[in-house]
């Protein structure tokens, strides 16, 4: 089932705060080693805890990074001008 028939009102930014946690998955050596050590059955079993991990690290690193922009003058201009 798509995703937007659980969330409608999904904007673009979710979109993409939805890749940034799969990309975050995707890196994870551990996430790798588990994936390709498992059937996909059990490897589901798991799947589960990796994903919360995923968004909380990810809910993390964006409030530092939020933070950083605003804290950082230099950081902010950089952005804004790209």
């Amino acid at each position: 089932m798509p995703l937007d028939w659980y969330h409608p009102n999904l904007r673009e930014a979710d979109r993409l705060h939805l890749d940034g946690i799969a990309q975050y998955l995707i890196d994870d050596e551990t996430v790798q080693r588990q994936a390709a050590a498992n059937p996909m059955g059990n490897f589901g079993v798991q799947f589960p805890q990796h994903f919360q991990s995923a968004v909380v690290d990810r809910l993390a690193g964006a409030e530092a990074f939020s933070f950083e922009l605003l804290d950082n003058q230099d950081l902010s201009e950089q952005v804004m001008s790209a």
